[in-house]
């Protein structure tokens, strides 16, 4: 998401300020969330742009954090994809649709899939050259370490759906599937 945002952190929580057009006008609205509330958040993902301290009379008062990209996630989210071509098992990797790229940590980040084999460490891959790393919406593909599991499923085919569960945002996750024949049961 890419809208102008402000996180400001104050004695009572967490204002989360977003610019809104209204009757032909920019303004902003806000909204405070209590840290108790966000100590309960599973997790969230930033790219800040900078950061403002407010300080009066020499004691800080506020950090202002002016954000590019703002997403939290929950724990448990069920993210499928459905396995199509034949690269997947040649290349060892799962295809990454652009609506669950934000789910993922920034380009070639690594973080661990939990599956019937072990854990994988793995990361998201296949951008333009010369992109950063750590970059947010960059890569396709999921891809490391996932040969071993594809070769213990010989059974996989296309039409097959991978299951990916959030078990920790942006560090954790489990993988499994489903058949397509399961599927039609």
């Amino acid at each position: 998401m890419s809208e102008d945002i402000e996180l400001v952190f104050t004695r009572e929580g967490m204002k989360i300020r977003k610019s809104v057009e209204l009757l032909g006008e920019i303004r902003w609205v806000e909204e405070l969330i209590p840290y108790e509330k966000i100590r309960r958040m599973n997790g969230m993902e930033l790219l800040i742009d900078s950061i403002e301290p407010e300080i009066e009379r020499g004691v800080l008062i506020s950090l202002k954090f002016h954000v590019k990209r703002y997403a939290s996630f929950s724990t448990g989210r069920r993210i499928e994809i459905k396995l199509g071509g034949k690269s997947w098992r040649k290349y060892g990797l799962i295809p990454l649709p652009k609506r669950y790229r934000e789910y993922f940590p920034g380009y070639k980040i690594p973080f661990i899939l939990e599956t019937d084999i072990g854990e994988i460490k793995t990361k998201v891959t296949s951008a333009s050259r010369g992109t950063p790393h750590g970059d947010p919406e960059a890569g396709n593909v999921i891809q490391g370490g996932l040969r071993p599991w594809y070769d213990r499923h010989r059974e996989l085919r296309e039409g097959d759906i991978l299951i990916i569960e959030i078990i920790e945002p942006m560090r954790r996750y489990k993988l499994s599937y489903i058949s397509r024949n399961d599927i039609f049961r």
